[in-house]
């Protein structure tokens, strides 16, 4: 906390409440008081506040000020997309929400088919059938768009994330296995440019950024050859790895007994492992092994887990799922109880959720 008469206070002017400083009726609010109860609320709260007068416009634009409500608020916001029947001819918005609910920003028609972003990202990747953008979800604008290619009956598949250590954002796509291509947000030849195609024959995989590494996952049965790596940085591929130890048999694969997914949890690459009727295991990949981090008791008539979070305060795992019945619903499992809570239940509109490390300073900066 700052002291009461330090000069980045002084220099805000009067912080007192907007009613006492309007009528004179009350004595105003010690400014650690304002200070601190501003940098508790969400981020669409703090963003209206700053209208409410001058001194608590220059207070929550303060780097000191943002720092704080950034330490207050370290979860990432929900970045969902949602089906809106009540556009011409369809379509899909992009809304942006905090773990309470909270909707900090919707963004009309910006949503798509696939959500390609990870907690990490301050920018969401979202693709079509054959084109791909990259939004800044606290402006709504579009970054870059990559247009619809002419390719009847070929196989398009996006990917997007962040180059380490220049932070530098990437798209990614790969057109019927016969052209691997890069953009670079910011680059100044702004176009595509070739690169080697994978090693291994890609057919229907899926895809996940984390740490500056682009995974792909090739063989739901994940062997030897199982996870394809690129390194968004140096554009090169890497030695493919081997999955966590999954035990089954070809009749549980054939009879889709049991599912297997990659995804970004915490910055860390992590399969998911579901048993039909039994549970969801979590593996995470440390200091190159893999590591079972949890296993989720499954609940009747749900299906399709995925991780989003863990906690700083205990270690709970924030996941989201389907329930028969309820739609999606967001959870929250307890290892040390071997318990599941709903959080909430999301809009019956929600095809997919993700993730987007965005705090107040994003939106301050954008002045929205």
């Amino acid at each position: 906390m700052m002291p009461r008469h330090s000069p980045e206070r002084r220099r805000h002017g009067s912080l007192s409440s907007p009613a006492s400083a309007a009528t004179g009726a009350c004595a105003p609010l010690p400014e650690e008081l304002i200070f601190d109860v501003l940098s508790r609320v969400p981020v669409k709260s703090a963003c209206r506040f700053r209208c409410a007068s001058r001194g608590w416009h220059a207070l929550i634009s303060d780097q000191a000020f943002l720092a704080a409500h950034r330490s207050r608020h370290a979860e990432p916001l929900l970045v969902t997309i949602t089906s809106s029947p009540h556009h011409a001819g369809g379509g899909r918005d992009l809304r942006l929400m905090d773990m309470d609910g909270n909707v900090v920003r919707v963004t009309k028609g910006a949503g798509g088919l696939t959500l390609l972003s990870t907690s990490m990202d301050e920018l969401v990747g979202v693709a079509e059938v054959s084109s791909s953008r990259v939004i800044d979800p606290a402006t709504g604008e579009v970054l870059a768009y990559s247009s619809p290619k002419q390719v009847f009956g070929f196989y398009i598949m996006f990917g997007f994330g962040r180059a380490i250590p220049s932070g530098a954002y990437k798209m990614v796509r790969l057109v019927n296995n016969q052209t691997f291509e890069v953009f670079t947000l910011g680059d100044k030849n702004t176009r595509w440019r070739r690169s080697k195609l994978p090693p291994i024959r890609v057919n229907g995989c899926s895809q996940v950024t984390a740490n500056g590494v682009m995974y792909f996952m090739v063989s739901r049965q994940l062997d030897d050859d199982g996870l394809l790596r690129f390194d968004l940085e140096s554009e090169e591929w890497k030695p493919a790895i081997k999955g966590p130890p999954i035990a089954s048999s070809p009749e549980e694969w054939w009879n889709d007994a049991q599912s297997v997914r990659i995804a970004e949890l915490n910055g860390f690459l992590c399969v998911i492992q579901s048993e039909m009727q039994a549970s969801t295991n979590v593996w995470l990949r440390a200091d190159d092994s893999w590591i079972k981090a949890y296993s989720i008791p499954a609940a009747p008539s749900s299906y399709y887990y995925m991780p989003l979070r863990v906690t700083h305060d205990g270690g709970k795992l924030i996941f989201y799922c389907f329930f028969h019945g309820q739609g999606h619903l967001l959870r929250a499992y307890d290892p040390a109880t071997n318990t599941c809570t709903t959080l909430r239940r999301l809009d019956d509109s929600t095809e997919k959720v993700g993730l987007c490390s965005l705090h107040l300073d994003r939106f301050v900066l954008n002045k929205i």
